[in-house]
């Protein structure tokens, strides 16, 4: 699964890497841990009755992040 061009642009948006195959195994982590904790501090993982967008992207940044080389 590779992230959607809007996965991508948030990532963007977030001011975030998008190419993880050029990671450490930190920078993976650090990557997540990123995401997490603005997505937390803006209160964007929506109601809890479903992902939002934001939730979906944290999904597919973490399955992404585990198919890196130095992950």
């Amino acid at each position: 699964m590779a992230l959607s061009e809007r996965q991508v642009a948030l990532l963007r948006s977030l001011g975030l890497p998008e190419d993880f195959s050029r990671l450490s195994g930190d920078g993976c982590d650090d990557l997540l841990d990123a995401l997490i904790e603005e997505i937390q501090t803006r209160g964007l993982a929506g109601d809890g009755s479903e992902l939002s967008e934001y939730g979906r992207l944290v999904d597919s940044v973490a399955l992404e992040l585990t198919r890196s080389p130095n992950y």
